[in-house]
């Protein structure tokens, strides 16, 4: 009973989460800092089975106007997912650079599980469509949503070459900070 109860309160955080409006204050946050507070939050979950997370990226501090609440939410839900298709034993890496043309800073988060069938890669992020068992669906719904319509970057789901799926976000980088982001002008 407990587990249905935790489960129906993930899933009603997970629809407060894809339907509230985007109404988050935006400010100017170093990327490396909202993704140390997503592995923070999903460290006792790796823990509990038992897999570890790498960060592979640059040593470097890109400062993009963002949601920050929203936005480490999101990578959160990635960084959850990843962990939950890892093997015991297996690992998590997580990688941030800055695009080669600086117009962009890619973020990739790589398991180390069995990758995603063909079939699944173009429906990972639509609502309600989940690979494993008691999923509801709507966590990578919410990255698209975070990603691609609050921060207009663009996330991908592949296969990496050496095995485990991969996922990269892109977030681009403003040259002008005074120009706000459509999602910025509505609020």
């Amino acid at each position: 009973m407990q587990q249905a109860v935790e489960r129906l309160g993930s899933l009603m955080n997970d629809f407060l989460l894809l339907g509230r409006p985007t109404a988050s204050a935006w400010t100017s946050q170093p990327l490396p800092a909202l993704l140390g507070g997503a592995i923070d939050e999903i460290e006792a979950l790796a823990s509990s089975r038992q897999v570890t997370v790498a960060y592979t990226g640059q040593s470097l501090e890109p400062v993009l106007p963002v949601q920050a609440r929203r936005l480490q939410v999101a990578i959160s839900n990635l960084l959850r997912n990843a962990v939950q298709m890892s093997p015991p034993g297996g690992e998590v890496r997580v990688g941030l650079e800055i695009a080669p043309d600086r117009s962009s800073v890619l973020l990739e988060v790589r398991d180390s599980g069995a990758g995603f069938r063909e079939d699944e890669v173009d429906r990972v992020f639509e609502p309600f469509f989940s690979r494993r068992p008691g999923g509801t669906g709507l966590g990578l719904a919410i990255v698209r949503q975070v990603v691609e319509e609050e921060h207009q970057g663009k996330i991908r789901a592949s296969n990496h070459p050496e095995g485990g799926g991969l996922m990269t976000i892109e977030l681009p980088i403003r040259q002008d900070p005074f120009v706000l982001p459509q999602a910025m002008i509505a609020l």
